[in-house]
């Protein structure tokens, strides 16, 4: 499904500036969102995962660059779903998914210590012979 990021900059500036402004409270929620879903992205239930994904993805789309400092504790869920053999294609297009969103909306040199880990993974998935995988 395609997602639409909202632009934060066209919102009232008025709000968004106020100290306790719906931004800002996220921003402060963001590393205890992160370490929930870290615990949680690494659970055999794919619709758990498939719910982190979705969360962290909406997050990036609402705060672009949000996770840059967490990184980090992501990496290894990502890893999980997409390297799992006993993983869904659901599970393995979400992840791809949140990926492409993860990597547009964040400045390219939070990834370069982790693309030693990121890159085959996502060659291995793309390569799977079943094509909605491939294609995503």
């Amino acid at each position: 499904k395609p997602i639409i990021p909202i632009a934060v900059g066209s919102q009232d500036s008025n709000m968004m500036d106020a100290e306790d402004g719906p931004v800002t409270m996220l921003q402060s929620q963001v590393p205890a969102i992160v370490k929930a879903v870290h615990r949680q992205m690494r659970e055999k239930s794919v619709k758990t995962r498939q719910g982190c994904f979705s969360l962290l993805t909406e997050l990036i789309l609402v705060l672009p660059g949000a996770l840059s400092t967490h990184v980090n504790s992501i990496i290894p869920g990502l890893q999980y779903s997409l390297g799992d053999k006993q993983s869904s294609s659901n599970i393995k297009i979400e992840t791809l998914s949140f990926i492409q969103a993860l990597l547009s909306s964040h400045h390219p040199t939070v990834f370069h210590p982790h693309t030693d880990v990121i890159v085959p993974a996502v060659i291995t998935a793309v390569s799977d012979s079943f094509y909605k995988i491939s294609s995503e």
